[in-house]
């Protein structure tokens, strides 16, 4: 006879969080995958696992609007600036071909299972992934991964015309990635092809005129990637102009351009002085999850999913703890209640699921990590061998 496992309800106690109500100090209990109360001194009756997070700010798990997982073991490639996509892509085959195929060796799975694990040790716990949808990140993967939307990459690199259409779906794209004529014209070409509706969501946008804003429909989106747009073409998106069109979420793109991870790209946002905080916070929480509509994410609230990223408290204002934050200083990361990420103490958690984790450094700080990550990193070092520098927390 097979018994069921029944999961242990969740308490994390005394944590400030922060939700659209402003910041509270209470406790927040997960049964399942979701946030079931979030209040003062809430029981933590038979069955329930305790974390005591003491003076630890709670904020919803991030997101990030665009990276391309199967690219996150590379380094920084191109010797800009650049004209536009085209020309950094011709430049990287011409010089950088053997690095590029030595990355390229590393199987799929396994580059795909980095980037999601580059993403969670940034507190990331949705990515949206501009390729194809995987069915690895079925599996166990660290991180959700956005399942429901079409794309194509680029208008000019897009093979099949046919995939450069927008329908019920998210429609994500690559676009006005540039700084020359090619670029600036690309957000009427796309209009032109009837590709331009309010489930477009557009990629970088840097060379967008003015003059062509009136053709953006109410609800269209796009993606700011301000560190890969300054490596490439020495400049980034004219923010607040294109924020009066669309709706404005934030992506780190791949290592291949950006600086560092997902925490490195919201502090590089933040230096552009473009986005107010309270801006820049909606880009990697409310608005994204609005954007691919992803319910019961991007907001912690009491019946939503239990994605949960738990920092040290740095400043005043708890969101100010996000600013300075490294993977150090992430206390825990829950993605639909499950501990991926985090510090020794909430071992008990990671315990309680009966999965493999991991031990790992960081910065003088031993973290657990769900899943097989030791392994993984075994896996790349023997094709890779100079990984070592990219692959630890």
């Amino acid at each position: 006879m097979r018994l069921a496992f029944r999961k242990p309800s969740v308490l994390l106690s005394d944590v400030t969080f922060c939700g659209t109500e402003g910041a509270h100090r209470g406790d927040i209990k997960i049964r399942a995958n979701k946030i079931v109360s979030m209040s003062r001194n809430l029981d933590g009756s038979k069955g329930t696992l305790r974390a005591e997070a003491a003076d630890a700010v709670a904020l919803p798990g991030l997101v990030n609007s665009h990276d391309h997982l199967d690219f996150s073991l590379f380094p920084n490639l191109g010797h800009g600036p650049y004209a536009n996509y085209i020309e950094w892509g011709d430049d990287i085959w011409q010089r950088d071909k053997s690095e590029i195929e030595a990355v390229l060796r590393v199987p799929m799975r396994d580059r795909l299972l980095w980037g999601g694990y580059r993403n969670l040790f940034a507190g990331v716990t949705t990515v949206v992934h501009h390729n194809p949808y995987f069915a690895a990140f079925d599996r166990d993967y660290p991180v959700r991964v956005v399942k429901d939307y079409d794309w194509a990459h680029s208008l000019d690199l897009e093979k099949e015309r046919s995939h450069i259409r927008a329908g019920r779906r998210p429609f994500i794209i690559h676009l006005a990635e540039g700084t020359d004529a090619l670029a600036r014209d690309e957000l009427d070409r796309l209009h032109a092809l009837g590709a331009l509706t309010s489930k477009t969501i557009i990629v970088h946008g840097i060379a967008i005129q003015k003059e062509s804003l009136d053709n953006v429909p109410k609800g269209a989106g796009l993606v700011w990637c301000p560190s890969s747009n300054q490596f490439l073409f020495g400049q980034t998106a004219d923010i607040k102009t294109l924020a009066t069109r669309f709706r404005i979420a934030l992506g780190s793109d791949s290592p291949l351009t950006s600086k560092g991870n997902f925490l490195d790209e919201i502090r590089s946002a933040r230096a552009t002085g473009i986005a107010t905080d309270r801006e820049l916070i909606a880009m990697i929480t409310q608005t994204p999850a609005s954007l691919f509509g992803l319910q019961g994410l991007g907001n912690l609230e009491e019946g939503g999913i239990a994605d949960v990223l738990l920092l040290d408290r740095q400043g005043t204002d708890p969101w100010e703890s996000l600013w300075p934050a490294t993977q150090r200083n992430i206390q825990l990361v829950l993605k639909a209640g499950k501990p991926m990420y985090g510090d020794e103490r909430f071992e008990p958690l990671f315990e309680a699921l009966g999965r493999p984790y991991d031990r790992v450094n960081c910065e003088g700080r031993v973290k657990l990590v769900g899943g097989k990550f030791a392994k993984l990193v075994e896996r790349i070092e023997r094709v890779l061998p100079e990984a070592r520098r990219k692959i630890s927390p």
